[in-house]
Formats: C-alpha cells, structure tokens, sequence
C-alpha cells in the first residue's frame, strides 16, 4: 500500500511537471498582480482644452465589446483540442507528426536505441514504410493498442498550444496595461466621458484627475482590444498554417485560409477607431505588441521540423532525444 501510495504521488508529480501547471499558475499570479496593481496607480494628469477636436468624439457603443473579446480568448482553447484530436484519430501509424519510431542515433555515446519524434513527412511515405514493417503495429489491433498512447501525446501537444496561447495572451495584457498608465494618452472620446459625468468648463481642473470616467479616458495608448486580439490569433494562424502544411509551399490557399484568424484580429482592432474609443496610433501599437507575444509564445515552445514545415512542441523533442519520458510513456 505504501509503494502504492508513492506510485501515485510520483505520477502526480510527473502529470504536474507534464502540463506546466507552476506555469500556469505563475502567469495568471502575475497577471492579476499587474492588473489590479495598476489600477491604483493614477495616469499623468494631462491639461487639455474643450476645443481640441481630436478628443471630442462622441462614444460609440463598442463593435466587439468585452464578452465577445473573453469568449475570442477561450474559444480557440477548444479548437486546438478538437484539431490535435482529429490529427491524431485520422492519421495512420507513421503519418501522424507525433509519432515516433527507433533510431540507430545515439545520444552522448551511449549505446541503447532511444525513442525520438518524428517530423510529419507525406502521406506516400508513411504508407511505404508501413508496407515495408518499419511499423508493426500498423494492423487493426495494434492501431486500438497505440490509441491510448496517441490520446496521450495529443493531450501533451494540446497543452503546449494552450500554455502557448495564455502566455501569449498575458504577456500582452501585462504590456498593455503598464504602458497605458504610463503613457496616460487622452481617448478620442475624452470630453464626451467628462460630458456624461457632468464634468464642465467650470469644473476645478485639480477634480479632473480623481473622476473614475475622467481616469478611463486617459488610458488610450496603447489599445488593449487590439493587442488581446492579436496575441490570441497570430498564435492561432500559425498553428492553422503549420496544419494546412502552408509553410511548404503547397498553394496559396492554404496560406489564405490559414491566416483567418488575424482577419478577425485586424476587424477587432480598426473598430476601436470606428468607435471612437482610440486614436489609429493606439491600435498600431497594440497591435503590434499583440503579435510580438504571439510570435514570441510560439518560438519559445515550437519549432518546425527538419523534414516538413510543421510546428513540433521543443520540449518534447528534447525530452524524447534525451532517453527521457513524454506523457505517453506513462500509458505503457
């Protein structure tokens, strides 16, 4: 019972360090510590004048409003489940991008065969190699034997988007919301805030700088509809084009279709314009600070493969080349 017990604290253990669950944990820790500790810092106090047209905009009811940009941060979530899934459930053994096979290559001299990720190469060719019995288990009963361990490795590579796509998406709220602060740009809408809060000319310019309304309106630069639209959906487009095989060259349609979902990003950001809420400066930046975590998030978790222009998790290659264990193995 005893070894029993410590079998299971130890796959515990494993299953934590597998799904970068610390990780999740320090980047939402940081995350509420950034955005809630920013919100008792005060924005400068710039002066401005009643005339100036840049900030006289009347509000405009918002084109994506918050629900809609919290469900764009959950959705593709389940989209990368539900795609890894149906990669790993359609593809034959040898065809899918995260199988695995022996090599004769050793690791640092020594002299056992280890288990190394094999970069997704074409249809024809995982069909001959199963022809020729590099994979033995191609048969009905050995594809039911290998499902358990396919679940697995999807749920590992899944997790890798998804931690991908929150470290992404934080980075950016973090960013986003200390340069807002620090900037204190005036919204186009500003003067139509202090109107609402029946704040005028005659109100004491000193009162301006503690009205809640007057504090949002200071927060115009950069954009944070922008930069959260684009921190989730460059990493979504790259994992849609390394899917669809974009960056091989294939056809251009792949590369169209792929990219989908930095259309929606761009919609997002150009309607804060549209509504009055930023100047066409604020969503550039946020923009391209949404990019840059999403470019970034990607790099540091995938790679693409030495065959095939496909993104692989880096952490799994590593662990694999390295006689080490992925979530797999524990199937065994």
């Amino acid at each position: 019972m005893a070894d029993d017990g410590k079998t299971g604290f130890a796959k515990f253990v494993y299953y934590i360090k597998v799904f970068h669950a610390l990780d999740y944990i320090l980047l939402v820790t940081f995350a509420l510590a950034v955005v809630y500790g920013m919100r008792t810092v005060r924005p400068p106090c710039r002066t401005f004048s009643w005339n100036d047209t840049d900030i006289s905009h009347k509000k405009g009811k918002s084109t994506f409003p918050s629900g809609t940009l919290f469900s764009m941060e959950f959705i593709p979530i389940g989209l990368y489940l539900l795609f890894e899934a149906l990669r790993a459930r359609l593809a034959r053994k040898g065809e899918w991008y995260l199988d695995v096979k022996e090599t004769d290559q050793l690791i640092d001299g020594a002299t056992t065969r280890v288990e190394m990720l094999e970069p997704e190469g074409k249809r024809s060719e995982g069909a001959n190699a199963a022809k020729a019995g590099r994979y033995p288990d191609e048969s009905p009963e050995g594809n039911k034997e290998n499902e358990p361990k396919r679940l697995m490795t999807c749920l590992e590579a899944t997790n890798y988007w998804v931690l991908a796509h929150g470290f992404s998406i934080i980075l950016a709220v973090c960013l986003v919301e200390i340069l807002k602060v620090y900037a204190g740009r005036l919204r186009p809408d500003f003067l139509d805030r202090l109107k609402k809060a029946n704040v005028t000319e005659g109100t004491d310019p000193k009162d301006l700088c503690d009205i809640a309304k007057a504090r949002d309106g200071r927060l115009s630069f950069p954009s944070g509809h922008s930069s959260c639209a684009f921190s989730v959906c460059t990493p979504m487009a790259l994992y849609f084009l390394s899917v669809l095989h974009a960056f091989s060259g294939a056809s251009v349609w792949r590369t169209l279709v792929g990219l989908s979902p930095i259309y929606l990003a761009c919609a997002c950001a150009i309607s804060r314009t549209r509504d009055n809420r930023h100047h066409f400066a604020d969503i550039v930046a946020g923009s391209l600070i949404g990019m840059g975590t999403g470019l970034l998030a990607v790099a540091v978790f995938f790679r693409f493969g030495k065959e095939i222009a496909v993104l692989v998790p880096r952490r799994m290659e590593f662990v694999r080349s390295r006689g080490g264990r992925v979530l797999a193995d524990v199937a065994e």
